[in-house]
């Protein structure tokens, strides 16, 4: 029987419903940054969303907290980006790029690195 854990279901709702705000007054606005900040908060909808599916047995488990923590860092990351000025120049652009895919590979190696034998 797969283990899902529900209690995060009212969390999902809640952030997914302030993703659905948030983007109808991102729709209307001309700020350059909202786009960045509507990515960021659907990566922590993906976050609850993967969380209800972490207590999984084995790889599922391990996926599903590994893409709940990839996504809540890549929201992190994307919120702190969409503050820089200078953001749509190149070296940014490949300062992010460098930050997200590092942090994503260390997670990775944290959630699926082999656990110590005694």
């Amino acid at each position: 029987m797969p283990m899902v854990d529900w209690s995060k279901l009212p969390d999902l709702g809640a952030v997914g419903l302030l993703t659905v705000a948030f983007a109808t007054v991102a729709r209307r606005s001309s700020a350059s940054g909202s786009g960045i900040w509507l990515i960021g908060w659907l990566m922590i909808t993906a976050h609850f969303a993967a969380f209800i599916f972490s207590p999984e047995p084995g790889f599922a488990g391990d996926f599903a907290t590994f893409l709940g923590l990839a996504a809540l860092a890549g929201a992190g990351i994307l919120f702190m980006w969409a503050s820089v000025p200078f953001r749509n120049q190149r070296s940014s652009r490949t300062m992010l790029a460098a930050l997200l895919g590092s942090v994503t590979l260390y997670i990775g190696l944290l959630t699926f690195a082999p656990a110590e034998s005694k």
